[in-house]
């Protein structure tokens, strides 16, 4: 029942609040008025009764034998001595006031009093009394539900009223699109709760463009600042490359050295292009079999074969995601395996339906298994910055690819990226 309470939108939080104390304010109403009416109604049945049993009384003292009332709504009866000629339901009730009590189809209003000439029982009809006290009844209770449904539907236009200009902002921000520029909430709606939300928003807006656009210059420097370095560096491995040099290992090392050059150029473009806005940037056509096996083999030669790693990939596989990013991931989601697999060998399979690496390492616990994916978290066992499934799942968001995580009943973690392939 709470978390169903919870759930709720607050402008119906309020309406529901509002008919429930609305309901008992008008129940407690209601029932002060049917008890005052009850109570009114006793007494005035109270004397009625006593005045026509003493008007009985002073006929009787000066004519003993007076004839007793037998009005529509007044009855008496009278015996001396130990007689009762009262009616049978009415001559075993206990003396003095009963109030209700059942005859012949009628309800009766009695006194019974005990004289000392003989007991004396004086009934007043009170059926149509009793009619009209429910029909009062009946009038009160329609119209206090009547008033009840008025106000609660008074109050929820209310209500709808002041929850507007919320919706209305909830509305707006909701239909911003990244990158665009943020209307002026402040001034555009009444009310003072409204004015100080809607001046909130403008000045976080504002602490957020402002961060964003300092974001975006530092990458921007950032960028141009590794490119420059790095354009040199890969200058002078393509001069030294010209030369002859005998020795075979030196010549695969140099080409190595040439091919992770020009893969680090392809990976600062793909991560400046992470930080740009999604629509901006134009996906390509690349063959991710060839290079996820160039890939593999970089880090084999990387880590000089310390944690063997097994691949399962078809020849070719051309898939429509940028060069840049698709080494990106597959590098970060293998090496993330070779540092938590304690030494184990990783599986690394591709397949048209997607991409799956596997350690045999300790596992992830469970807790931090559902944040795998989010900024700086790590396992218990991670020295890393905790951003390297991170990256992987941005870009799996980027190409609107599935990744998870999973820790597979043989032990060790497994992370599986579903994507569609294009041909």
């Amino acid at each position: 029942m709470i978390a169903l309470w919870r759930n709720l939108r607050l402008g119906r939080q309020i309406q529901l609040t509002l008919l429930a104390l609305l309901s008992l304010a008008l129940l407690i109403y209601a029932t002060l008025i049917i008890v005052a009416s009850e109570r009114l109604e006793h007494h005035l049945l109270d004397s009625l009764v006593s005045n026509e049993a003493e008007l009985i009384r002073n006929r009787l003292l000066d004519d003993p034998g007076a004839q007793l009332p037998e009005q529509m709504l007044t009855l008496a009866w009278f015996a001396a001595g130990q007689r009762d000629d009262a009616p049978p339901a009415l001559s075993g009730l206990p003396f003095g006031i009963s109030h209700g009590v059942e005859m012949d189809g009628r309800r009766l209003h009695v006194l019974r009093e005990d004289l000392s000439q003989g007991v004396l029982t004086v009934a007043v009809d009170i059926s149509a009394i009793e009619a009209r006290e429910s029909t009062l009844q009946l009038v009160v209770v329609s119209g206090g539900f009547g008033l009840l449904v008025l106000l609660a539907l008074a109050g929820r236009m209310l209500i709808r009223r002041l929850a507007m200009p919320l919706q209305s902002m909830a509305h707006e921000l909701d239909a911003l699109e990244p990158g665009q520029a943020a209307p002026a909430f402040l001034g555009r709606y009444n009310g003072v709760e409204a004015a100080s939300i809607a001046r909130a928003l403008d000045a976080y807006i504002e602490r957020l463009t402002t961060l964003i656009a300092r974001e975006r210059s530092f990458s921007a420097a950032a960028s141009h600042e590794l490119r420059t370095p790095l354009t040199v560096v890969r200058n002078a491995l393509e001069l030294v490359a010209m030369d002859d040099i005998p020795n075979p290992a030196s010549r695969q090392a140099l080409q190595r050295a040439l091919r992770q050059a020009g893969r680090l150029s392809e990976i600062l473009d793909g991560l400046m292009l992470l930080a740009r806005d999604q629509d901006a940037v134009e996906l390509d056509d690349c063959d991710a079999a060839v290079l996820l096996r160039e890939c593999v083999d970089d880090l084999r030669d990387a880590q000089q074969k310390e944690v063997p790693i097994e691949l399962d990939a078809p020849s070719s596989l051309r898939l429509n995601v940028l060069p840049a990013h698709w080494t990106v991931l597959v590098v970060n989601l293998i090496r993330n395996a070779c540092e938590h697999g304690d030494g184990q060998a990783v599986a690394v399979s591709l397949s048209t339906r997607g991409l799956q690496v596997r350690d045999q390492g300790p596992g992830i616990d469970p807790a931090v298994l559902q944040r795998a994916f989010e900024w700086s978290v790590r396992g218990s066992h991670s020295k890393g910055a905790g951003l390297g499934l991170y990256i992987a799942a941005e870009i799996c968001r980027r190409q609107n690819w599935e990744i998870r995580a999973e820790r597979p009943r043989e032990g060790g973690f497994a992370v599986i990226v579903e994507f569609a392939v294009s041909h």
